[in-house]
């Protein structure tokens, strides 16, 4: 059916080119000429454009309202199609033109109630049937529903970096045709290259030599030589996008001496606090003895003699009690930065990146600290 009515379309089209050809040449004409030509070479989207320039300037133009039938069809716009007849025997063609038409437009009746359903489930992508040079048919986003002619149709659907997908459909008088696929990612070309030679290089697990094509998804590359640690990427391949690898591996000694360059870890830095709060503690405790020293030689000024009487005994007495009570202070300072240097060496041994010092706190009768040693 929608091959019959090609030919009838194509035919008339002749006929109306003929009598356009024959017309004084002007603006209309000229456009008319000129989307005939792109009809011709298939660019039926420009064709269009032009025809709807011409019946801007005369909507009532015979030839022009036949052509942008003519394009509605080569383009599968059945629907836009069967309107655009209308309007063309609404203009009032008559004799063998206007019967035709109407025949046309009888066939088109079809699109009213006739459509394709096309589903993809990982769209957009632009729907063609038959041939591509006949256009987008529509774009499934990811569905779409259009009106279509009673026939066989091939189904053709594409999207970049997807393999294309074509099926085959036959749309029955009235009916709607539904077709679903899903579009399967294309395969990514994989290049690795490795600044030192020799390098064995693995792509999920599988041995690599030269550029190759990984599916869709993620793959694990490893890189590996000797007296180098080994290199692990992860890698992931989508819509065909070419993937590019360069791999510097690191050699092993310079990969202890980068390690051993991070000595301080979390738990020494507290041991060096520890070692600056055990400093201060000692100078303040070295402070305090010496005003305490200092408050005992004021005493011993004031009151030489504790066996003869002192006119000065009470300043004296108070100036003893200052002198014990910085003793006393300067005694737990000097405690207190004992205390912050055996912690700091602890946690200094402790701290190392691989520790070869155990320390196991110890609670009971008597408290302590096990420390082992592993050499």
């Amino acid at each position: 059916m929608r091959t019959l009515m090609h030919i009838w379309i194509l035919c008339v089209w002749v006929a109306w080119a003929g009598l356009a050809l024959a017309q004084p040449a002007g603006n209309v004409q000229q456009r008319y000429r000129a989307a005939a030509k792109l009809i011709d070479s298939g660019e039926y989207e420009k064709a269009l454009g032009l025809v709807q320039q011409g019946l801007a300037a005369a909507p009532r133009d015979l030839p022009l309202l036949w052509l942008r039938g003519v394009v509605l069809v080569k383009l599968r716009d059945y629907g836009g199609a069967l309107e655009a007849y209308k309007a063309y025997l609404d203009a009032g063609p008559t004799g063998a033109n206007r019967r035709e038409a109407e025949k046309i437009v009888d066939n088109l009746r079809w699109a009213e109630s006739t459509f394709l359903d096309v589903t993809v489930a990982n769209g957009p992508a632009s729907i063609y049937l038959d041939l591509k040079t006949e256009g987008v048919f529509c774009t499934a986003a990811p569905a779409c529903h259009k009106a279509i002619l009673p026939g066989e149709y091939t189904v053709i659907a594409e999207r970049p970096g997807f393999e294309r997908w074509t099926g085959h459909v036959t749309v029955a008088n009235g009916q709607t045709a539904t077709l679903a696929t899903t579009l399967a990612e294309r395969a990514s070309l994989l290049t690795v290259r490795v600044v030192q030679p020799g390098a064995r290089i693995t792509v999920d697990g599988v041995a690599y030599a030269a550029p190759i094509p990984v599916a869709a998804g993620k793959h694990e590359l490893v890189v590996s030589l000797a007296g180098h640690a080994d290199a692990r990427l992860e890698i992931a391949a989508h819509e065909g996008r070419p993937i590019e690898r360069d791999v510097a591996l690191v050699p092993i000694r310079a990969e202890a001496e980068a390690s051993g360059s991070s000595r301080i870890t979390g738990q020494r830095k507290i041991a060096l606090a520890a070692v600056g709060a055990g400093l201060v503690a000692v100078g303040a405790g070295i402070v305090l003895d010496l005003q305490a020293k200092r408050l005992d030689r004021d005493t011993y000024e004031l009151c030489p003699s504790p066996a003869e009487p002192c006119e000065k005994a009470a300043e004296a007495e108070a100036l003893n009690g200052r002198a014990r009570s910085r003793a006393l202070q300067a005694n737990v300072a000097f405690g207190v930065a004992g205390g912050a240097a055996i912690a700091a060496a602890v946690l200094w041994l402790t701290g190392a990146p691989e520790s070869r010092v155990a320390v196991t706190p110890q609670i009971g009768a008597v408290a302590g600290l096990d420390l082992a040693i592993r050499f």
